[in-house]
């Protein structure tokens, strides 16, 4: 089987959202914006865009659906539902829906859609909404059983285009002609060499195209190797970059896109949220394992190994052209490394519920995710040839990426961060063992989202006649009851403690002085001091 997934773009959805239009524009570097509006509602549309806040030489005009835009229009503005110009269809577009009847179907050509709740007060429909948008990115209609929780605002982007299934990995040579590029630059490790599955790809592409390969990329992405790659990228003259392996291949793609936005500097002037403006490179990207999710990420993970941590990046336009998920290129991982990945996307999905940068769309994300996790990564593990239980862990990782992405996740990444930086563990490693620790921590403070996952892990059923009070000690248990399962079935490689992945007392002074350092700390739902940490290390020990 195969499906294509196309991008949904950006929503932004919460009361007085309009105000936030300006801000896209102008990371964009959008100064002239016309709006399209029906003629009778133009006295509505001008009043509404007066909310704007633009930056200063940013030019708004309005006219009606029946006139032509200005010939220097560089974005466009579609009120209602007013048709895209045709000789405009390049712009990048954004719409507001200023009625119910506005919503009854995204029309195409919409980059941004932009929900201000004051006009859609009637209650569930947004939520309605929201959920048939996005169905067809969550491969089945939605069985979130719970209504959608709306915070004061969000935003959602989804910029991806997604190539999921079976034998998918040639559709890569339609998605480069489709872009014309002919001089791509390919990353990948020498892992993915030696299991021949480079060959493979190499071999379903034009053997007209100019490609170069880089086969160095380490465990962990590095900022070194990131900038003589970016070096050869330049020097070769390449068109595109196609990136090969585990979250470490992808997020050094990514760091080659920051890198080559500051012109070859360092690229730690860019580390943090929202400071990068989109990029003219394609990035294609083929994820070997199921658990990063990085190929659907607003986010970049860069070892700096000088300072022994891992830095921080996230911005939407991080975000590759396309992604392709064949279940054939995980078959031959071994088993304790579906387990400890798999674990990497459970901790995301989890996460992406329970922090406080949820939003209803990264909870649909996360709750499917987790249906799928549940039905395939012990199957996974235990029948590693079936494509079945690939395919779904491949589509459970990307979503629970897409959910973290979008919400940001919490404490379990902010120590995990720090014992990879500090130790060099594996990251999947310190997802499983963390996991259950830090739910147990935030206890309180999540009680109601935490127990809401009963459902996507052990069924309605158990959900209805477990009480309220018992749904999120019986999660925390069932993960862990899993990790114990999954170490079993790995001959003991998948790690229930801190100790089986050579982190050692001597340095949890270290891997809490890293993790007070951690962007993901502001997103825990409860504070985290240096000492909690401490007592969260002797505990995981």
């Amino acid at each position: 089987m195969k499906r294509r997934i196309l991008p949904t773009g950006t929503v932004i959805c919460g009361t007085a959202a309009v105000e936030q239009i300006g801000y896209e524009f102008s990371v964009r570097g959008i100064r002239r914006i016309t709006a399209v509006s029906d003629s009778k509602l133009l006295n509505k549309s001008r009043s509404l865009l007066s909310d704007m806040e633009p930056d200063p030489g940013t030019d708004i005009r309005i006219i009606s659906s029946d006139e032509e835009p200005p010939e220097d229009t560089e974005g466009l503005i579609l009120m209602g539902s007013a048709p895209l110009p045709e000789t405009k269809r390049r712009c990048p577009v954004l719409r507001i829906p200023l009625v119910p009847d506005d919503l009854s179907s995204r029309l195409p050509g919409t980059d941004i859609l932009v929900l201000d709740r004051r006009f859609f007060r009637r209650e569930g429909l947004l939520d309605q909404f929201l959920r048939e948008l996005y169905r067809e990115s969550l491969s089945e209609e939605s069985s979130y059983p719970f209504p959608l929780q709306f915070p004061g605002i969000f935003q959602f982007s989804a910029d991806t285009e997604l190539i999921w299934g079976d034998e998918t990995l040639g559709e890569l040579g339609e998605l480069l002609s489709r872009d014309k590029v002919r001089a791509p630059m390919l990353v990948t490790d020498r892992g993915i060499v030696a299991a021949g599955l480079l060959k493979g790809l190499l071999d379903s592409l034009d053997p007209g195209l100019d490609i170069i390969v880089r086969d160095n990329v380490p465990p962990d992405s590095d900022l070194q190797l990131i900038g003589s790659l970016t070096e050869d990228y330049r020097a070769y003259r390449r068109d595109g970059i196609i990136a090969m392996g585990g979250g470490s291949v992808l997020d050094t793609a990514k760091g080659m896109i920051i890198n080559l936005e500051l012109g070859g500097k360092n690229i730690l002037a860019l580390e943090g949220s929202n400071l990068l403006s989109p990029s003219p490179v394609p990035v294609y990207m083929i994820p070997t394992t199921s658990g990063t999710g990085s190929e659907a990420t607003r986010v970049a993970v860069i070892a700096d190994h000088n300072e022994k941590r891992k830095r921080l990046f996230v911005s939407q336009f991080l975000q590759p052209r396309a992604a392709i998920l064949d279940s054939s290129l995980t078959i031959s991982l071994p088993p304790y490394l579906t387990s400890i990945t798999g674990m990497d996307a459970m901790s995301h999905a989890v996460e992406a519920f329970t922090c406080l940068g949820k939003n209803p769309l990264s909870d649909l994300m996360a709750w499917r995710a987790l249906e799928l996790l549940s039905a395939h990564l012990e199957q996974a593990v235990t029948f590693p040839a079936q494509a079945v239980h690939r395919r779904g862990m491949a589509l459970a990782s990307n979503l629970a990426g897409r959910a973290f992405s979008n919400s940001m996740v919490g404490m379990v990444h902010t120590i995990g961060h720090a014992i990879g930086g500090v130790c060099g563990a594996p990251h999947g490693s310190c997802m499983a063992v963390l996991l259950p620790f830090a739910l147990e921590y935030n206890g309180d403070s999540i009680t109601e989202a935490l127990g809401k996952l009963l459902v996507p892990l052990k069924g309605i059923d158990s959900y209805e006649h477990t009480a309220a009070s018992a749904r999120g000690p019986a999660v925390i248990r069932h993960i862990r009851e899993l990790n114990r399962s999954l170490h079993t079935a790995t001959g003991g490689r998948h790690p229930c403690s801190l100790k089986e992945i050579a982190v050692k007392p001597s340095d949890f002074k270290a891997i809490a002085e890293a993790a007070l350092g951690d962007a993901s700390l502001m997103y825990n739902p409860r504070e985290l001091s240096y000492g909690d940490i401490i007592e969260i290390l002797k505990e995981a020990y």
